[in-house]
C-alpha cells in the first residue's frame, strides 16, 4: 500500500476546496440571476409621461410647465446669479472653467391640490440631455418650496456640465439637444422636455 504524502494531501485538500468554491459560488450567480428575474417581471417597466398640449406635467400634485432653458458659462452664470453660492467654489483658482456649461431650466409649478405642498427640486428632480445621454443632479437656484392651495410660483434649477460629462469637442452641440428635467422614475416616468 501506498501512502498519501504531506504535499499530496494537500494537493488533493486544495483541489477539492477550489472545486467547492466554484460550486457555491455558481449557486451563488444562479440565485441571484433568478432574484432579477423574477424582480423585473414583478414590477415591469416604468410607464413614461411626457409634456401634455399645455407643456406640463403633474407631480405632487402640482402642475409643473416648462417655461425656458438657458446654457451658461460658469463666469456668466455667476454674473446672472450673483447671489447663488452653489457654483462660486469653481472661481476659486483650482479649475478650468472653459469647458464647464450650466444649464438653468425655468418652471412654473402651481398646486392644484386643497391643502399645501412642499418639495424639493434639488433632492427630486435631475436633468438629462439627448442624443448625448448626459446627465447630472439639478440643485436649485431659486427656491425649494411650499405652495399654498391653487397658489403658483416660478423655479429655477441649474445643472453643471463639466468635462466629465461632456467632452470638449461637444460643448456646441449643447444647444441642439433635447434636455429633460425627470421628476420619477418608477412606477412612472415623469419627463419634463425643454425645446
Amino acid at each position: 500500500m501506498q501512502s498519501i504524502c504531506g504535499k499530496e494531501f494537500v494537493m488533493i485538500f486544495s483541489k477539492k476546496v477550489n472545486i467547492m468554491n466554484s460550486i457555491i459560488v455558481a449557486i451563488f450567480l444562479v440565485v441571484c440571476g433568478c432574484m432579477i428575474i423574477h424582480i423585473n417581471r414583478i414590477y415591469g417597466k416604468a410607464d413614461i409621461v411626457t409634456n401634455s398640449e399645455d407643456n406640463s406635467v403633474m407631480w405632487l400634485g402640482c402642475k409643473v410647465t416648462a417655461l425656458n432653458k438657458k446654457i451658461y458659462t460658469v463666469e456668466d452664470f455667476l454674473t446672472a446669479y450673483p447671489d447663488n453660492a452653489m457654483y462660486k467654489y469653481l472661481l476659486n483658482g483650482s479649475y478650468d472653467t472653459t469647458n464647464y456649461r450650466i444649464v438653468v431650466f425655468k418652471v412654473n409649478v402651481k398646486n392644484t391640490t386643497e391643502s399645501t405642498v412642499g418639495f424639493s427640486l434639488s433632492k427630486q428632480v435631475v436633468a438629462e440631455a439627448f442624443p448625448s445621454a448626459w446627465s447630472n443632479g439639478a440643485p436649485p437656484i431659486s427656491g425649494n418650496g411650499e405652495l399654498a392651495p391653487g397658489a403658483d410660483s416660478d423655479f429655477e434649477v441649474g445643472a453643471l456640465y463639466s468635462p466629465s460629462l461632456v467632452h470638449a469637442t461637444h460643448l456646441d452641440a449643447m444647444e441642439s439637444n433635447q434636455f429633460e428635467l425627470v421628476f420619477s422614475y418608477y412606477p412612472e416616468k415623469i419627463v419634463l422636455k425643454f425645446d
